[in-house]
């Protein structure tokens, strides 16, 4: 493989089709061929090695895209959700409804939003840090049509998405230590397919996996009664006054629950 993949390069630089090129081979775990071809820069003829830096571009689409594939199958993020869910905070140009648009919308360019505002301000520039792009998503602007137009803009939010994960990710470590466990619940976990995933996920993490009854997962007023019964037997009580909480992080919940016992 690493000889006919060389000989190709080799005519690939001979008839002219490029002044240089890159090429890596890599197969089962090992990289078996690592060269350049030509020149890296052919104007000053300083000619291309196995050192030479490639300016990869799109190509960097197909890295994000399995990035995307890889947390999908590992149940973290869903290609149908919103994309407000996956980047909260982020504000979106007027005329867009973010509500609408979802991940695989970004990933099938078929999101209907110009390029200009991130991919060419830094993207292609390096004029902005990739921490500072979400903010520049609200000086996109709406394409006006419905077609299925290339865009690099889709893969930069897909590539946002990964990069707020990850800082999530290393964040609680950082705050927090190892998990000391994965925690699950919804009508989503009634599902046993699911529940077996979480549990690989969780001996794979070291942690334990602490779910409901299964029997308890199907009806949103169910697990709210079983969340109700925990709290009174643990002499939590909270008066009418509590306000509702939509999203309540985990790590917040010891220090409401401390709150509302000094009340009680």
């Amino acid at each position: 493989m690493a000889r006919a993949v060389d000989s190709l390069a080799k005519r690939v630089i001979a008839s002219r089709v490029t002044p240089g090129l890159g090429v890596a081979v890599v197969m089962d775990g090992q990289t078996i061929l690592a060269k350049g071809y030509g020149w890296a820069d052919a104007g000053a003829k300083i000619p291309a090695d196995e050192r030479t830096l490639w300016y990869v571009a799109s190509t960097s689409k197909s890295f994000t895209g399995f990035g995307v594939a890889l947390l999908v199958s590992q149940h973290v993020i869903g290609l149908s959700r919103p994309i407000t869910t996956l980047l909260p905070g982020v504000q979106w140009p007027d005329g867009v409804d973010a509500s609408r648009l979802t991940l695989a919308h970004f990933l099938s360019h078929t999101h209907h939003i110009n390029d200009d505002a991130v991919v060419q301000s830094a993207a292609y520039t390096g004029a902005f840090p990739e921490a500072e792009w979400p903010a520049l998503i609200r000086f996109a602007r709406p394409s006006g049509n419905d077609d299925l137009v290339y865009s690099n803009f889709g893969y930069n939010v897909a590539a946002m998405v990964i990069d707020r994960l990850q800082a999530g990710l290393r964040l609680f470590e950082e705050r927090f230590g190892p998990p000391m466990a994965l925690v699950a619940g919804g009508g989503v976990v009634a599902n046993q397919t699911i529940r077996g995933l979480l549990q690989t996920v969780a001996t794979e993490a070291d942690t334990v996996l602490m779910l409901p009854p299964a029997e308890l997962c199907t009806d949103n007023a169910a697990m709210i009664a079983w969340a109700g019964a925990e709290r009174l037997a643990h002499g939590l009580i909270d008066t009418l006054e509590s306000g509702p909480h939509p999203r309540w992080p985990l790590d917040q919940v010891r220090k409401a629950d401390t709150f509302s016992a000094s009340r009680a």
